[in-house]
């Protein structure tokens, strides 16, 4: 009797643990995500940019997400996030990248080619509709615990030096983008 109610009590205690980490990890992530929005919200404002979250735009069957799309004078940049942890590897060309986290491997779509094939999927929007599409930037966004094992020339960024890609002089420069005409297009394609 004592040892299956020691056993009982291990396996409770197990199952507190273990679910309290899973839920810790939960909130984690959707920590960072606002964290983010956050910290776009304030980055655009500053600049006089406008933020889009969580945008479904429908171009004639093609269906495209984007986590955030900036857009202001300087053209547009779409940031996607991806979260997962661990040791993410990847290249330009691979159609599949790993993330390693306590050896659990986790296989997932290049998302630099999935953001990429949808960012020109935007552009093509944004051209039919008469709005120059010549500066279009994307980053992929990652979590900062996240290790990346991938080239540094990759549209990749991580959430604690995000600031650092989206202070260069890129984005202080005017380059005659009308941000309504821009915003109008995002606004008649959203779903």
């Amino acid at each position: 009797m004592k040892t299956e109610v020691v056993l009982i009590g291990i396996g409770v205690l197990i199952l507190v643990i273990g679910g309290g980490l899973w839920y810790k990890g939960k909130i984690s992530k959707e920590s960072v995500a606002r964290q983010m929005l956050t910290k776009l919200k304030i980055f655009c404002k500053v600049n006089g940019y406008t933020l889009h979250s969580d945008v479904n735009l429908d171009n004639d069957g093609e269906d495209v997400h984007f986590d955030y799309v900036m857009t202001g004078a300087f053209g547009v940049t779409v940031l996607n996030e991806n979260n997962l942890l661990g040791d993410v590897y990847g290249t330009a060309i691979e159609e599949r990248w790993v993330a390693i986290n306590n050896d659990k491997k986790t296989a997932f779509k290049n998302p630099v080619e999935s953001t990429k094939k949808d960012v020109l999927t935007l552009k093509k929007m944004l051209s039919k509709n008469g709005v120059n599409s010549s500066h279009v930037d994307f980053f992929v966004v990652f979590l900062k615990d996240s290790v990346l094992n991938v080239p540094k020339t990759l549209p990749l960024a991580q959430g604690n030096n995000l600031h650092k890609k989206l202070d260069k002089i890129q984005y202080l420069d005017d380059h005659g983008y009308n941000t309504a005409d821009i915003n109008a297009v995002i606004e008649k394609y959203s779903k």
